[in-house]
């Protein structure tokens, strides 16, 4: 790892967001994401997607827009 890429890793925040991806318990070929805030949920997807990569990539929009208001409101 170059010097800079740990300089930047050093300097970014931490947020209290993480995503779960899961199979849609009535559609088992679909996946839902639920985003936690400190371990508690704070977010489910109104939808469910074909695939578990289409999921995070929906679930990881909606944690950035979460993060940004985190961030403003800190």
């Amino acid at each position: 790892m170059s010097r800079n890429r740990r300089h930047i890793a050093s300097m970014a925040e931490d947020h209290p967001f993480t995503i779960a991806v899961e199979r849609h318990v009535d559609l088992l070929s679909r996946f839902r994401w639920i985003i936690y805030e400190n371990g508690t949920l704070c977010e489910t997807s109104s939808g469910s997607f074909a695939t578990k990569r289409e999921a995070l990539a929906d679930a990881q929009r909606v944690m950035q827009r979460l993060v940004t208001r985190w961030r403003i409101g800190k």
